[in-house]
């Protein structure tokens, strides 16, 4: 039996790896979520997830949905100032060296459509991190994904660190200049 649905823990080179084997087993929908389930918890209580409880209808018309920080604001919980500002500038960043529309480029959480994933080149994908998450969302728009962006709220983990790290910076720097030049 085929399931309808798979949630993806996680981002990367190993989500892109589950999200091969959804789309090779049959899976109609592939969900990302931030595997840190305090956050998770803290956001139903708090019922910051109620915009995105509905993301089946929200994938109704669309190949790819987004749940998105930045859409009405900014709607993060516990992030110092420097990650707010560092995390808005990341965006704008890539929205001005590639072109997206969309306002959380480096948002986790997505469900895509089977069909959808299926037309992107996944195997060829090379970067890690949220350069990952970019590089992801170009290749959808050069595939002409119809993609749409819902509201959600992000709570920081309290335990746990952030996988920002200076590698992640630099490549998340270099990713938008090398897909703008394979444009």
């Amino acid at each position: 039996m085929t399931a309808n649905r798979l949630a993806v823990i996680g981002t990367g080179l190993i989500g892109a790896s589950a999200a091969l084997a959804a789309r090779r087993a049959g899976v109609r929908d592939v969900v990302g979520w931030d595997p840190d389930s305090e956050a998770l918890a803290i956001a139903v209580e708090r019922r910051a997830v109620d915009a995105a409880s509905n993301v089946s209808d929200a994938v109704a018309d669309a190949d790819l949905v987004l749940g998105s920080r930045y859409l009405h604001g900014v709607s993060v919980v516990n992030w110092p100032l420097y990650r707010i500002i560092l995390s808005s500038f990341a965006n704008q960043y890539v929205r001005s060296v590639i072109g997206l529309e969309e306002k959380d480029c480096t948002t986790g959480f997505r469900c895509w459509r089977r069909d959808a994933l299926a037309r992107l080149p996944l195997d060829t994908l090379v970067a890690d991190g949220y350069a990952f998450l970019v590089e992801q969302l170009f290749l959808a728009r050069q595939a002409g994904c119809r993609i749409r962006e819902i509201p959600i709220i992000f709570v920081e983990r309290r335990e746990g660190a952030s996988k920002l790290s200076s590698s992640v910076l630099l490549e998340s720097v270099i990713v938008p200049w090398r897909l703008r030049l394979r444009r």
